[in-house]
């Protein structure tokens, strides 16, 4: 499965909605910040990483985890999104083909700051039109137990369920909680 990223940039701010490339048309409001939605660049790279600098504490390896799934996406071999603040990257998406009908999301991940601005409902929103539209009947997600009141409350609002939790995964109480979405279930 191959991932197109050059699509579609859609701006978010409270006074004007701007749209290229002809996608879905939304409008939110947001208290303080214009948040525009877009795929990956290669010059987003560092920033990502200062974003996701929180990996190597949850994974073993998790910097070179994100180098390899970066490159990944630039070669069109999985999918990120980035949510983009006047601030600079404030959210990411990452999504990785498992097959031919599932995708694993790697990654979800909203700036501390940038919470509560539903910025993580709309990059779960644009990943669930994503495999809506691609034919993805499960998507599953892995998360650090430790993460899960963050996740689990956005995760279940777009119809993931638990499907497990893996004690010890990563050493000792670094357990891990496995959700997924059945899009063939709607």
């Amino acid at each position: 499965m191959n991932f197109d990223n050059s699509t579609n940039v859609v701006s978010y701010c409270p006074t004007e909605l701007a749209l290229t490339s002809g996608f879905r048309t939304e409008v939110i409001e947001l208290d303080k910040a214009s948040i525009v939605f877009r795929p990956f660049q290669p010059g987003d790279r560092r920033t990502v990483f200062q974003l996701l600098s929180i990996l190597p504490s949850l994974y073993p390896n998790g910097s070179s985890w994100l180098k390899r799934r970066l490159d990944d996406v630039l070669a069109g071999k999985a999918r990120c999104t980035v949510a983009v603040s006047q601030w600079g990257i404030v959210g990411t998406t990452i999504e990785t083909p498992k097959g031919l009908h599932r995708i694993k999301l790697s990654t979800i991940f909203v700036h501390p700051y940038f919470r509560g601005l539903n910025i993580g409902t709309r990059l779960l929103d644009r990943c669930r039109a994503d495999w809506l539209r691609g034919d993805i009947d499960r998507v599953y997600v892995t998360s650090d137990l430790r993460r899960v009141g963050v996740l689990l409350p956005v995760l279940t609002r777009f119809g993931f369920r638990t499907e497990a939790i893996e004690l010890g995964r990563y050493g000792s109480e670094r357990d891990e909680i496995i959700l997924s979405w059945n899009g063939n279930k709607l």
